[in-house]
């Protein structure tokens, strides 16, 4: 399926409405006005992600803050290819899940939205109390303000590549 067809059938099975994506071919969902997932159609499929956090202001905390955020990358704390970035433009620490040249049907789709949205829900949780912050900050510029992201393209992409041990199941 598309991604605009797996939007429009995630709004009507969740009771969110109609949903599509604008003509930047993105999608804003909202949650409880504090919890926000982007799905965003990319040259190669689509991408899911939201803003989970701010690094620390104080230098002397955002070491152990960045060891953490990598520690929670690591093959052994991976869920369902769900993956913590750092957005240094904005400052921002992101979550994400990349869907580049994967095929996927809405049970799938479905499957992901609902742990993509737990683990936002989670890692917001857990970053505001990393730094001691209440995260009502991370409010995003309206969808229409949102640059474009493309996935990033890697001699990984094709999983062939990528070495023996670096997949989980």
């Amino acid at each position: 399926m598309e991604i605009d067809q797996l939007v429009e059938q995630f709004g009507q099975d969740s009771g969110l409405g109609n949903l599509k994506l604008n003509q930047d071919g993105l999608c804003r969902l909202v949650f409880d006005d504090k919890l926000f997932v982007d799905i965003e159609k990319t040259s190669n499929n689509f991408i899911l992600h939201s803003v989970v956090g701010k690094p620390p202001i104080q230098q002397d905390e955002q070491l152990e803050y960045m060891e953490m955020l990598l520690q929670a990358n690591g093959p052994d704390h991976a869920v369902r290819d769900i993956h913590l970035g750092f957005d240094a433009k904005m400052d921002e620490i992101l979550i994400y899940q990349n869907f580049s040249d994967v095929q996927v049907n809405y049970d799938y789709f479905k499957r992901c939205m609902d742990e993509f949205i737990a683990q936002v829900g989670k890692w917001r949780s857990r970053l505001s109390a990393a730094v001691g912050a209440e995260m009502g900050s991370l409010d995003p510029k309206p969808v229409e303000q949102e640059e474009k992201k493309e996935a990033p393209s890697s001699k990984f992409s094709d999983k062939s590549n990528i070495p023996p041990g670096m997949i989980t199941p």
